[in-house]
Formats: structure tokens, C-alpha cells, sequence
């Protein structure tokens, strides 16, 4: 399998409504691809760079997953003290390989 390039936000001029849209939080991270297969975990950046060692960490956690195969778009996120996200934190935490306060959503 290969990188499937995910979909970016566009700047729109209005709230679109009805039944058929979702709307998610915008976090301030990195856009993740976490992909599980054979059992096998690897994440990806937006780009398509394979960060599995940088949130190497994390991977037990995307083991608990009942599957073998799946393929997660999400956001690397840090949570400071107050429960807020911050870009400046999660840059010092990959820095500094401190992933316990990192989030993928």
C-alpha cells in the first residue's frame, strides 16, 4: 500500500448546512495518516513523510485497535496544563521526544 494523499480544508465564505455536511474542530498539530496494515503501523505528515519513529510512542496505543487493517486521517495534537492544544508545544515535544501529552485525534 502506499500514501494516500488526504484532503485539505479550502477557505469557504460560509458555513455550508444541512444534513449532509459534518463539521469537525480544527486542532493546532499535524495532520497524521496512521496506517495499520497486517498489523504493521506507520504514520505519515500531510506530505507523505513516513514519521513512524517520531511518534513511535504512540503505536501501542494504535495496536489496541480491534483490526489489522485500517487507514486513520487525523491530528497530532499537544495538550498543555489547561487542556489547550499548542502548536509551540507539540514541536518541543517531537523536539524533545516527549510524547505524553500528545493526542491523535
Amino acid at each position: 500500500p502506499r500514501f494516500i494523499e488526504p484532503q485539505l480544508a479550502t477557505l469557504g465564505e460560509r458555513v455550508p448546512r444541512g444534513p449532509e455536511w459534518l463539521h469537525e474542530m480544527k486542532f493546532d498539530g499535524y495532520r497524521t495518516q496512521c496506517r495499520v496494515f497486517h498489523g504493521k503501523i506507520q504514520f505519515f505528515s500531510r506530505s507523505g513523510l513516513d514519521w513512524s519513529k517520531k511518534y513511535k510512542a504512540l503505536e501501542s496505543e494504535v495496536k489496541k485497535l480491534p483490526t489489522q487493517n485500517a487507514l486513520l486521517d487525523g491530528e497530532m495534537v499537544w495538550i498543555d496544563d489547561r487542556g489547550q492544544p499548542s502548536f509551540q508545544g507539540l514541536q518541543n515535544a517531537l523536539s524533545e521526544n516527549q510524547m505524553d501529552r500528545v493526542l491523535y485525534y
